[in-house]
């Protein structure tokens, strides 16, 4: 643990999969918080955090509700900062994350790390990509709470989303998308990213975005890993299948949001992360890499999209289902 006075962290969304990867970096003994609190609906859920060596009497669970004003109110006491880690749907990432910042300022809570990892939410405008919009929005709000130093940490696709999109096709093995393949995608491992989070804190004084990324590949660089770890051998890949352009894929994209309708954006949503991503109009420089690893009191090795190929293998052929 580092030396120094004490300093207080409060997880919230502590249990989804970057929320747990949060609270296990910020309780290692290099993290800068000698006090972890963390708090979702069901912290039993990882209770077995708090196991380690060293770790019993600096983890604090509190189940409490995401609109729960005094649940809320009790966990921002005696805390100097704040990790959000709502997921991106807009009940949680715009309206209980805009209360859980009023709380905070309430409290006199000094720092906060928006919900966020995703692309440069500041090169884009409301309206523009729905699963966005309420980064926009709440981001918009910070300006009115001058003494919160926020951060938003802009991060790419997690490894684990990119298969989400469902452009990979696993029974004809290459991806189906629009634009050429060899278009660069920035992508980050949830463990990257909450490790770039908690060495953000570090300074109490930052605010600002945050551009990391683990890797920085494109669709057929990947489909090359794929096939290297599935059939030993990079040369037979199988290269993207082009859909279209990337005007054809914002004609698309338009089209399908005029005919489904915003409540159901997650059908089209895919289309907008391929626009973007391949037109570069949220593109980002992984800036913070370097003086993060260099400042950070244990470095580490960025994580490989191919080990992650490696140890999940059900979750490229059957990623998870898209829950609105």
């Amino acid at each position: 643990m580092s030396e120094g006075p004490t300093r207080r962290l409060l997880v919230v969304g502590a249990t989804g999969n970057i929320g747990t990867e949060l609270v296990r970096e910020a309780l290692k003994a290099s993290s800068p918080f000698t006090h972890v609190r963390a708090l979702a609906r069901d912290t039993s859920k990882i209770s077995h955090l708090g196991s380690s060596e060293g770790s019993s009497n600096r983890l604090e669970l509190v189940d409490c509700n995401a609109y729960d004003v005094d649940g809320l109110d009790a966990a921002c006491k005696d805390v100097d900062s704040i990790v959000c880690a709502y997921r991106g749907v807009p009940n949680l990432a715009l309206d209980a994350q805009l209360l859980l910042m009023r709380v905070a300022e309430r409290r006199g809570v000094k720092q906060m790390i928006l919900a966020s990892w995703n692309y440069d939410v500041t090169k884009i405008k409301l309206g523009d990509h729905e699963p966005y919009d309420a980064y926009v929005s709440i981001l918009a709000q910070t300006e009115f709470i001058p003494n919160l130093k926020v951060l938003f940490v802009v991060s790419g696709v997690f490894f684990d989303v990119l298969w989400w999109f469902g452009i990979w096709k696993a029974e004809k093995g290459h991806f189906e998308t629009f634009g050429t393949g060899d278009e660069v995608w920035k992508l980050t491992s949830r463990e990257d990213a909450a490790r770039f989070s908690i060495e953000a804190l570090r300074d109490r004084n930052r605010s600002g975005i945050v551009h990391i990324a683990s890797e920085q590949l494109s669709l057929n660089d990947i489909s090359k890993l794929v096939a290297e770890v599935r059939e030993g051998s990079a040369d037979k890949a199988k290269p993207v299948k082009s859909l279209g352009s990337a005007d054809d894929c914002h004609v698309e994209f338009v089209r399908t949001r005029e005919e489904l309708g915003k409540p159901r954006y997650l059908e089209y949503a895919w289309l907008g992360y391929v626009y973007y991503t391949i037109t570069g109009k949220w593109d980002f420089e992984a800036t913070d890499n370097a003086p993060l690893l260099e400042g950070a009191a244990s470095p580490w090795q960025l994580s490989k999209l191919k080990d992650y190929i490696i140890e999940n293998p059900d979750a490229i052929d059957h990623p998870p289902e898209k829950v609105q």
